[in-house]
């Protein structure tokens, strides 16, 4: 089965501050690009799962996410990717639930 990981940029999770510093960008849409992707997915029968939701929500709340010089997650940042994938992998019953402790 493949899912297509869609993977936000910073520009995307920071969309909040950016359209601050340059109201100019307020009006575009910072998921263009992977609403395209999504969309081909979808109808090609393709899963989908996309990052960007729980990480601009993250980063509402104040959490950094990335490097401040460069453009890749941090620890912080991956975490967050990797816990968001192994759940949405679990609810659509695409890896096996956890073993019990008793096991």
């Amino acid at each position: 089965i493949l899912v297509v990981l869609l993977f936000p940029a910073r520009d995307q999770a920071y969309w909040h501050i950016l359209t601050q510093l340059f109201p100019d960008r307020a009006q575009g849409d910072p998921d263009w690009r992977t609403k395209l992707v999504a969309q081909f997915s979808r109808e090609e029968g393709v899963r989908v799962l996309d990052l960007a939701p729980v990480f601009r929500q993250r980063a509402m709340a104040g959490e950094q996410l990335y490097f401040r010089l460069d453009r890749h997650w941090n620890p912080r940042g991956n975490h967050l990717a990797a816990e968001t994938i192994l759940e949405y992998l679990r609810a659509e019953k695409l890896i096996p639930p956890p073993a019990s402790a008793e096991s």
